[in-house]
């Protein structure tokens, strides 16, 4: 059994090495700006162990379209690491988002910065295009 607040340092002072900064939202998820997106990185129990979720952020506050649907199940195709999800949040709101789980009891200081990494690009790399197709906004707008 894995411990939340030990892998949760863990992936903290991987993130202090690693990166120049990232901040810690009130909700205790991790964050590192990239370009245009943002990449929250937090640690969840899951059945005796810990998983590690990395989203990047695509878009937020698009109004809902079926469209929306048939373009994530097409660029899903296309990934190699992590899918698309598109979901409420909290306060009302929506997200895209590129996310994928990695498991955190052994977790690899490589894994975990290739998991933030292509989240970040591919992230960065869809944003303008999903912005032009539904609205919403990107990250940094």
């Amino acid at each position: 059994m894995t411990n939340l607040s030990s892998v949760t340092t863990k992936v903290q002072n991987i993130l202090k090495k690693e990166f120049n900064g990232f901040n810690t939202a009130a909700n205790g998820w991790m964050q590192i700006p990239y370009e245009t997106t943002n990449v929250s990185i937090s640690c969840h129990d899951f059945s005796g162990s810990v998983v590690v979720r990395v989203t990047g952020i695509i878009n937020s506050n698009c109004k809902f379209k079926k469209d929306i649907y048939e373009w994530m199940a097409k660029k899903n195709l296309d990934l190699i690491f992590g899918n698309i999800i598109h979901t409420d949040v909290s306060g009302g709101g929506n997200i895209t988002a590129i996310q994928c789980n990695i498991l955190g009891d052994n977790l690899d200081s490589d894994e975990l910065i290739t998991a933030i990494s292509c989240a970040a690009t591919t992230a960065n790399e869809l944003d303008e295009e999903f912005q032009a197709n539904f609205g919403g906004k990107r990250f940094i707008d």
